[in-house]
């Protein structure tokens, strides 16, 4: 089975936009890794949280879960064709 790829525009889409929000709420990495534990029950390592924000290889369930300890909710808005 081949491997999932990613480009390295999609890579770096992907961690710009979530360490951006991060950085929009006055908050670091570790600080999201504690707010995971307290709100999901879950102890992810700052460090191993941090890699797969990097290489963009961050399940989509662990982004929600990102999304809603700072705030946010995602939802998927339709594209004007033109």
């Amino acid at each position: 089975m081949e491997k999932f790829k990613i480009t390295e525009k999609a890579r770096a889409n992907i961690k710009n936009t979530i360490r951006g929000h991060i950085s929009l709420r006055g908050k670091t990495l570790k600080d999201v890794a504690l707010l995971l534990n307290k709100y999901h029950d879950r102890s992810p390592n700052p460090n191993s949280l941090a890699d797969r924000v990097r290489t963009g290889l961050i399940r989509y369930a662990e982004v929600l879960e990102i999304a809603d300890v700072l705030g946010y909710k995602l939802e998927w808005v339709e594209k004007d064709e033109k």
